[in-house]
C-alpha cells in the first residue's frame, strides 16, 4: 500500500518518527508521500525524499491556506524544487473557500501559477478543494489538456463534484473520511463510480483518524491506512488484497514510481 499524503513535518510527528515508520512497514505500507503545503515543508519534504528514497517521495506546493505567501521569490524557490526527481508532483495546491485563511483572490492566483508550473515541467498536480468547486473546475478546464495528470486529494464532496472530476480525467484520493459515519457515509453510495485505475488512498496523517478504529487514537499515522482499505473493500465488494493491489498499482503509475 502507498500512502499518497502524509503531513510529515507537523509537530505531532516530531518525537517518534522511527517508530511511526516501523509501524507503517509492519502494516504493509511500502511508500509514503511527504506533502508540501508551504515553501518550508516543501523544502523539507524534498530533502527527506532524497535522504530516504526507498521510503519517501515528495510533493512541493503552496496550500491555499498559505496562498498569501505567494510572491516571485516563493515561485522561484518552488520552481527549483519541482525540477528535482524526488519531487513527484506540484502541490498541495488548490482552493479553500471554507476558511479563507488567504483571500479567494490570493488563492486563485497561487493556484493558477502552480497549474502553469505543473504544465511547464509536466508533473502531476496534487490538489485540495473545499467549498470552491465551481472556481476550482474553471481553473482546470481550460488547461486540462496541457496537464499530464491531476489528483483531487481527500475527496469529501458530492456525486456531481465527483463526476466533474472524472470527466476531466482526474484521479481521486480517499482518506479516513469514508470511515466517518457522521459526515462521510453518504459517499458510499457513489464512490464505486471511481475506477480502480483512478483511485488512490491516503491517511492525510496526522489528521482524519478513521472513526472505525476502536479505541480511536488521538493521532492518525500511516500504519492506519489498512482501515481505509477495509472500508473500501466493503464499499466495492472486493477483497482487501484486491483494493490494496490496485490502488498501489494506480499510485505507482500516477507518480512514475518503479
Amino acid at each position: 500500500m502507498i500512502d499518497i499524503c502524509v503531513n510529515w513535518f507537523k509537530p505531532a510527528f516530531k518525537n517518534d518518527q522511527e517508530q511511526i515508520l516501523s509501524r507503517a512497514k509492519e502494516a504493509g505500507v511500502t511508500h509514503l508521500f511527504s506533502t508540501g503545503s508551504t515553501l518550508e515543508n516543501s523544502i523539507q519534504s524534498a530533502e527527506l525524499a532524497k535522504e530516504l528514497p526507498e521510503v519517501f517521495s515528495a510533493t512541493a506546493g503552496i496550500h491555499p491556506h498559505y496562498a498569501s505567501t505567494w510572491d516571485q521569490s516563493c515561485k522561484n524557490s518552488l520552481e527549483k524544487l519541482i525540477q528535482l526527481p524526488q519531487v513527484r508532483a506540484v502541490g498541495e495546491c488548490g482552493l479553500d473557500f471554507n476558511r479563507n485563511f488567504s483571500t479567494p483572490e490570493e488563492q486563485l492566483h497561487a493556484f493558477q501559477e502552480q497549474i502553469d508550473l505543473a504544465i511547464k515541467y509536466q508533473k502531476p498536480l496534487f490538489m485540495h478543494q473545499r467549498d470552491a468547486h465551481e472556481a476550482f473546475i474553471e481553473c482546470l478546464k481550460s488547461k486540462r489538456n496541457q496537464l499530464t495528470k491531476g489528483v483531487v486529494h481527500c475527496f469529501t464532496g458530492t456525486e456531481n463534484e465527483l463526476n466533474d472530476y472524472l470527466e476531466l480525467d482526474l484521479h481521486i484520493g480517499l482518506t479516513g473520511w469514508i470511515c466517518d459515519e457522521r459526515r462521510g457515509f453518504h459517499m458510499h453510495e457513489f464512490i464505486t463510480q471511481i475506477p480502480l485505475n483512478r483511485l488512490m488512498i491516503e491517511t492525510d496523517a496526522p489528521y482524519l483518524v478513521p472513526r472505525t478504529m476502536k479505541p480511536r487514537p488521538s493521532r492518525n499515522e500511516p500504519a492506519f491506512l489498512p482501515h481505509i482499505v477495509h472500508q473500501l473493500s466493503e464499499i466495492y465488494q472486493l477483497p482487501f488484497a484486491e483494493i490494496a493491489k490496485q490502488t498501489e498499482k494506480t499510485s505507482k503509475s500516477f507518480y512514475d514510481l518503479a
